[in-house]
């Protein structure tokens, strides 16, 4: 979690006062930890994690046309999506390349778009590159509102002892407008990988102070933490959960095993032509995968993944230390039918031996 404005500073500043770190990185502030590694990651195995995503864009399309628009532009068929109801869409560059893989909220007099970190100045643009006659008004939300996540196996029980019962009346991959203390909020209920239930909260950022207040004041018996980045990331490769690192212009929704969220029956769209290409005739180069390192040591970003002979097959897009099984385990790309039997990267002048895993990696 980052500050990045006033708005954000705000939260970042109580939360500073409350006696969590933050570190200072590329003049942002974020907060690895809250507890310990092992706690938050505890809460989010076994209890319920409570994620700020403060960097995470939040776009909002009012108008008429605002849902034909975002259906003819991006990946899937959302065109009759129903008020209430959550789809997720890929918007791609003109070569079939991932800008980013985006939560579509229907609110009927408006639509939230919910995507990955610092793509909201991307996405406003490109969205509104192609709007000509479309009654279509595309807004930045970042400075106005926040994103908060409920994750765990009592996220359910959590979340009923926040807002009561009428939480058990959302459906599934729906968002309803309920009310906290003097203020509204929008709350989305989702299923997550492993069957169970998560929780999105779109709330504006002086009002999310309160609201996190209030849920550590009332945890009760509940195993609630703070979620930082350090667990946050241990999950998300454990579980295969994309960030902006694998969710970028250098890859293709199919490579990322994004299928689910393309249709191939709906015509056209931005990119649409390339993506169907590669689809039809089996043209898809390389794969996300999981990997184990051989020993713990740092990786660099989009480090290179080299086989038996040298030769590049892959790259290695995000990194972690898992606390509780004390390896070092990370996601990235594999070119189809390489050698999987010798992968190694090369930091210095070592040589770390690179094992591919099918998620999830527990």
């Amino acid at each position: 979690m980052t500050g990045f404005d006033k708005q954000n500073s705000l939260l970042t500043d109580t939360l500073i006062k409350d006696g969590y770190f933050a570190e200072e990185i590329n003049n942002k502030k974020v907060f690895k930890l809250f507890s310990s590694v092992y706690d938050e990651y505890y809460a989010l195995r076994r209890g319920v994690g409570l994620r700020i995503q403060m960097e995470h864009s939040i776009l909002q399309l009012t108008g008429k046309d605002s849902l034909d628009y975002l259906h003819r532009v991006s990946t899937n068929n959302i065109k009759e999506l129903p008020e209430g109801k959550v789809a997720k869409t890929i918007l791609t560059t003109d070569k079939g390349r991932i800008l980013d893989c985006v939560n579509v909220v229907n609110l009927n007099e408006k639509l939230f778009l919910l995507g990955h970190q610092n793509t909201g100045t991307i996405l406003h643009r490109w969205l509104d590159k192609f709007i000509i006659t479309d009654d279509v008004k595309v807004e930045n939300l970042q400075n106005d509102y926040i994103l908060i996540e409920l994750l765990g196996p009592q996220a359910d029980s959590f979340i009923t002892l926040l807002f009561g019962k009428q939480v058990e009346a959302i459906e599934i991959n729906s968002a309803k407008e309920l009310y906290f203390d003097i203020s509204n909020l929008y709350l989305i209920k989702e299923r997550n990988r492993l069957n169970g239930l998560q929780f999105k909260i779109i709330i504006k950022h002086h009002e999310a102070v309160n609201l996190i207040n209030y849920a550590l004041s009332n945890k009760g018996l509940f195993e609630l933490k703070l979620i930082g980045e350090n667990a946050y990331k241990i999950f998300c490769i454990e579980e295969g959960i994309l960030s902006a690192n694998e969710l970028n212009d250098r890859f293709n929704p199919l490579e990322a095993n994004l299928k689910e969220e393309i249709s191939f029956t709906k015509g056209c769209y931005i990119g649409q032509e390339v993506v169907a290409r590669l689809d039809a005739y089996d043209k898809v180069q390389k794969s996300i995968f999981g990997f184990e390192f051989e020993r713990k040591i740092l990786v660099d970003t989009f480090s290179p993944i080299l086989d038996g002979d040298e030769n590049e097959v892959g790259v290695v897009t995000s990194t972690a230390c898992d606390c509780e099984k004390d390896r070092m385990i990370g996601m990235g790309y594999l070119k189809k039918n390489s050698d999987n039997s010798q992968l190694h990267i090369k930091v210095n002048s070592d040589k770390i031996n690179v094992i591919p895993k099918n998620f999830p990696l527990i």
